[in-house]
């Protein structure tokens, strides 16, 4: 049984993965699991092969963001889940992660949510504190923000520091980053009728290069080494803060120094904080999901497994080891209760807002990464031109128009 997943900043996930794999084998020894790691664009790429000429190989069962469900499951290249598990319930997740499944009216989907990210932007307080006098107040603010990243910035002479983190794998700046400056603006990614893309609207363009403006500063890095285990180059001191989906956890982190030189475990080392600026409009969140493929060769083979994944101890497990959050209602509720600092995270579960998952969004996003990736190597050339940018959103808008007049 071939098993794709999606290729990650940390390396964690898949060590949790093999040993999960390992332990299925040993109740289950006739089955053996394929496991292959993929990039997204990879994915997409081996996925269409297989569409175009059914001889290329395919996955029996695939990790997928939530926006793919839709256009891969009209494809015909998934099996409706209850095929596969009988007892496959989207009751007992959150509203918001079933628009991802494909839920069709008459009760049928096509993927099931795996984990999910719910972004923050996180800092570390000993780093910050003598910065601020109210630095959570600071930080409801873009604006308050910005000042806060200048402050950490002069503070901190050292060589190779950065204000925040690049969490993005492959160093430039992609969709899910500007997102949030994007709704900050009022902007969104297509109109409300979902006929058109957004893209070359003004709100969009303004909220993209205000977080285009943090590489231009000198706050993040671009094309950098970066790397998410034990929250890397924030855990060494050379960076102060960073946007990302993962919770934050004090015992992946150093401890800050107290005065006499030793460890200060007094206070919580990592704090998090809402996306400056959003609360009118949601707040950030995306989840993984597993469907079937129609080419599964062993269907029984396939449920065993991911019953296996399901199973609570698996699953918990397997999330904690890179820092994302279960899918289940009950079972990310019971997690933020454990703990009073994740707080924040129930207020981003009741504004939750995802990317949507209609048939031309994959499209959309490899477009505006595309773009991005370009615009990032400018950045770090010192050679951005921001009509440079406008005429590739606008040659965005008009081939996703198109492609959206076609479905």
């Amino acid at each position: 049984m071939k098993f794709w997943v999606l290729s990650d900043i940390d390396s964690a996930k898949f060590s949790s993965l093999k040993s999960i794999i390992s332990r299925f084998s040993l109740d289950y020894p006739s089955i053996k699991v394929e496991l292959e790691v993929k990039t997204r664009e990879t994915m997409w790429e081996s996925l269409f092969l297989h569409l175009r000429d059914p001889k290329n190989p395919i996955a029996d069962l695939i990790e997928i963001p939530h926006s793919w469900t839709d256009i891969l499951s009209k494809l015909g290249m998934f099996l409706e889940m209850r095929k596969v598990l009988e007892d496959a319930n989207l009751n007992k997740y959150p509203d918001f992660l079933r628009k991802g499944c494909g839920l069709q009216k008459d009760g049928v989907f096509f993927s099931l949510p795996w984990w999910m990210e719910l972004y923050t932007l996180q800092y570390r307080l000993d780093m910050v504190k003598n910065i601020s006098s109210d630095i959570s107040s600071e930080l409801k603010s873009w604006k308050g923000f910005l000042n806060v990243c200048e402050k950490i910035k002069k503070a901190n002479k050292k060589k190779d520091f950065f204000v925040l983190e690049n969490a993005n794998p492959s160093g430039a700046i992609s969709l899910y980053n500007v997102i949030g400056c994007v709704w900050n603006r009022g902007g969104s990614l297509f109109m409300e009728d979902f006929n058109r893309a957004a893209v070359s609207k003004r709100e969009f363009v303004k909220g993209v290069e205000d977080f285009l403006k943090l590489a231009i500063d000198g706050y993040l890095p671009l094309f950098k080494e970066n790397y998410y285990e034990s929250e890397g180059l924030l855990s060494e001191g050379l960076r102060a803060m960073v946007f990302t989906g993962r919770y934050y956890s004090s015992d992946r982190i150093v401890q800050p120094l107290s005065d006499k030189g030793l460890p200060d475990d007094k206070k919580p080392v990592l704090e998090a904080a809402l996306f400056p600026n959003i609360a009118r409009d949601g707040h950030f969140v995306s989840s993984a999901n597993l469907a079937v493929t129609d080419n599964a060769k062993d269907i029984d083979e396939v449920r065993l497994f991911m019953e296996t994944l399901y199973a609570p101890r698996n699953l918990k497990v397997f999330t904690e080891s890179f820092s994302v959050f279960p899918c289940a209602t009950t079972s990310v509720e019971g997690m933020i209760r454990t703990n009073k600092n994740y707080s924040i995270y129930r207020k981003i579960l009741l504004h939750a807002k995802m990317t949507p998952n209609i048939s031309v969004f994959p499209t959309y996003e490899f477009l505006v990464n595309r773009v991005l990736w370009s615009i990032s190597l400018k950045i770090a050339k010192n050679n951005y031109n921001s009509q440079e940018l406008v005429k590739k959103l606008i040659f965005i808008q008009s081939e996703v128009d198109y492609l959206m007049s076609l479905y």
